[in-house]
């Protein structure tokens, strides 16, 4: 009998952990899986000493309460966004991972999306841009407005003119479509921000949000200066202020097509 309860338990503990391991894949919260598996592993060989199995299985579950209450909008996102998954489609495991297996390739899309965004600085008009690449927005995405649409200046233009009720927040870009407008990203909250070796103190909401978005995904992002109408590029926490359309091209091509995630980054990110 006890035999069959503790496989029921180590059964649903097992359970638990590949859940927390999806959730904290999906959200790049890297530093809390290597102890999660280690604890479980640990109280899985103390099976026939009960005090120490116990104290395994306490800190085992002790770090999913504490990272559930860190990132309490997360979780909620995550369950509903997973309660009604299809688990026969093919494409399963890779949403469960919030993998996205099909990246920007085109360079058609480059020279639109540059074409687009240099229009809106000749205008003055302020815009925040971000393109996904591996690791899904769909938390950002589905806190926005969605959108269907193709990259081109006009429509970035209406959704970026101050009248547009959607010029707030940023559109991001999936696929080489436009899915999402009006959505809120998470705020780089340093005083001083260190930009090609100068030091800026007076970089607004819009650089701010571009760069922090940056820092918690490897999307990269393009912000329109309202006031200076320049041009900046963002990834990986840092960002290239007021470039031009040449080196804005070579930046695009080589984070969105050739697409790689180096080692050290997701380091940095755990």
């Amino acid at each position: 009998m006890e035999l069959v309860l503790a496989t029921i338990l180590f059964l649903l503990l097992f359970f638990e952990n590949i859940v927390f391991i999806r959730f904290c894949i999906s959200n790049r919260i890297f530093g809390v899986v290597l102890p999660k598996i280690i604890t479980f592993i640990l109280a899985v060989l103390s099976l026939n000493y009960y005090e120490f199995m116990v104290s395994f299985i306490f800190l085992n579950l002790s770090l999913s309460f504490f990272t559930a209450f860190v990132y309490q909008p997360e979780y909620r996102f995550f369950f509903i966004k997973y309660k009604n998954m299809d688990f026969n489609d093919t494409g399963f495991i890779k949403r469960l991972f919030g993998i996205n297996d099909n990246p920007v390739v085109s360079t058609k899309f480059l020279d639109e999306l540059i074409e687009a965004v240099y229009n809106l600085s000749e205008k003055r008009i302020g815009a925040l841009i971000v393109l996904e690449r591996k690791i899904s927005l769909d938390y950002y995405i589905n806190n926005g407005y969605s959108i269907n649409s193709d990259v081109n200046g006009a429509i970035l233009e209406s959704i970026f003119n101050k009248n547009s009720p959607l010029h707030d927040g940023a559109v991001i870009i999936r696929d080489g479509k436009i899915v999402a407008a009006k959505c809120f990203l998470p705020l780089n909250t340093s005083e001083v921000l260190e930009v090609e070796g100068k030091v800026f103190y007076s970089l607004g909401a819009r650089h701010r949000a571009g760069i922090g978005i940056t820092q918690t995904t490897d999307a990269v992002s393009i912000v329109v200066s309202e006031t200076t109408s320049a041009v900046s590029f963002c990834y990986d926490g840092k960002i290239n202020y007021n470039i031009s359309s040449e080196q804005l091209y070579d930046l695009l091509k080589r984070e969105i097509i050739l697409n790689t995630i180096p080692f050290e980054k997701i380091e940095k990110l755990s």
